[in-house]
């Protein structure tokens, strides 16, 4: 976990203090707690043996400082559409459960078919209603029963998606390139440093294509191969490049992560921007459809007594 609440915290400070007493060092006594991300210490473990504590805790505290405020701004996009969708959801059930049916005894014998439609909704949904509920525990025994392959192809596939696979692929690249720059920044060899990276990973499928580029590494070959991937931005490929060039992987690596953090920053944004209105044309045009499907019929008898 990149966040630890203060419970949590106090009780691992408690056993740092009581292990660091009978000589254990810092990021011993922290890997000992489990309580601690893995990025964590073995960036401090790497301080250790340069004695770059202070720098190293100046930015881990950046990082996830940084990473927080990333995460934050996409939960911030995202909620308002989940609360309007489940709003929308709700008012759409109420109003097929409880009100179609009341409309039955005065529609005609031959609505129209929007009417029809609504008709057979509700007389559906009174079977169906349970179905979204099995989604998540689909889901969960889905996602259980993948290897590491299929569930990296799965993440392969959702990264594809326009806009929001984009957001979630650049988000997750921020933290793995801000990860290295660290790892390796604070002494830590390039093999070592991809192999904690992968294991730091969220995702399968960045998690995959960081332990390709550890064996391309280890082999000999190009480390800039393993993000040769027309799913990562084109300047992935290019800083990585440079940074064989000229052997100052950290730096390359946290130009990276700023850019896409960046990069990352504006898209939720833009997407803040671009949601709202699309859920007020597709709220109102589902209001729209039901309120016509209703008032047709009615309308019709009216004109048919005239």
């Amino acid at each position: 976990k990149d966040s630890i609440d203060e419970q949590t915290l106090l009780r691992a400070s408690t056993e740092i203090e009581d292990l660091a007493t009978p000589g254990y060092s810092l990021s011993q006594a922290m890997r000992q707690t489990g309580a601690f991300p893995g990025l964590a210490v073995a960036s401090i473990a790497a301080a250790e043996r340069t004695n770059r504590l202070e720098e190293v805790f100046e930015e881990l505290g950046n990082h996830f400082k940084n990473i927080e405020s990333l995460v934050g701004d996409a939960k911030k996009a995202a909620t308002y559409p989940l609360i309007a969708l489940m709003v929308l959801a709700a008012v759409m059930s109420l109003m097929l459960f409880f009100v179609v049916p009341q409309l039955k005894t005065i529609l005609p014998a031959d609505p129209p078919l929007p009417t029809r439609i609504l008709l057979f909704m509700s007389d559906s949904i009174a079977y169906v209603w349970w179905v979204p509920f099995t989604f998540p525990l689909l889901y969960v025994a889905a996602v259980k029963g993948l290897t590491l392959e299929q569930k990296a192809t799965v993440m392969e596939k959702l990264y594809s998606v326009p806009l929001v696979g984009r957001i979630a692929l650049n988000l997750e690249l921020s933290t793995v390139f801000m990860n290295l720059a660290m790892l390796n920044g604070g002494g830590i060899p390039l093999l070592e440093a991809l192999r904690i990276a992968a294991e730091g990973s969220n995702s399968p499928f960045i998690a995959d294509k960081l332990l390709t580029c550890h064996n391309l590494a280890k082999q000999g070959g190009s480390l800039s191969e393993g993000f040769a991937d027309k799913r990562f931005p084109r300047v992935v490929s290019r800083a990585i490049t440079h940074g064989e060039a000229t052997g100052r992987f950290d730096k390359q690596f946290a130009g990276l992560s700023k850019f896409l953090r960046d990069r990352t920053a504006s898209q939720i944004a833009f997407l803040s921007t671009f949601i709202e209105p699309a859920l007020l044309v597709v709220g109102g045009g589902m209001m729209l459809m039901m309120a016509m499907a209703i008032f047709m019929p009615i309308y019709g008898q009216i004109q048919n007594v005239r």
